[in-house]
C-alpha cells in the first residue's frame, strides 16, 4: 500500500522471570488512537546496554536523552544492577 507505514515489532513469549515481570508491568501507549503496550523505558534502556552492540548502546543513549526527565532513576538503577550494566551506563549515558 502506498504511504502505509508498517512498524518493526518484536514479539516473544516469556521464558524467564524478567519476561513475565515485563508483561505484568507493561505501559500503555496511544498511537493514532490505538492502544499499544510497551515495557517500561527504564528496562528498555538497561536491556539495550546489556545487549552491548554499538547500535544498542546508541539506542539506549537516545531513549535516555529523550525521556530522562520522566524516568524513575531508582527503577533504572535497579535494572542496571540486575543486568550488570551500571558501569556501561555510567560510561556512555552520564
Amino acid at each position: 500500500m502506498k504511504g502505509t507505514f508498517i512498524p518493526n515489532i518484536e514479539m516473544k513469549y516469556p521464558k524467564i522471570e524478567l519476561d513475565s515481570w515485563t508483561l505484568e508491568n507493561r505501559k500503555s501507549v496511544s498511537l493514532n488512537g490505538k492502544q499499544l503496550f510497551i515495557s517500561p523505558l527504564e528496562l528498555q534502556i538497561a536491556y539495550k546496554l546489556f545487549l552491548g552492540s554499538e547500535k544498542d548502546i546508541e539506542d539506549a543513549k537516545y531513549l535516555y536523552d529523550l525521556t530522562q526527565e520522566h524516568l524513575d532513576v531508582a527503577f533504572l538503577s535497579e535494572f542496571n544492577t540486575k543486568l550488570k550494566t551500571t558501569k556501561i551506563f555510567r560510561k556512555y549515558l552520564l
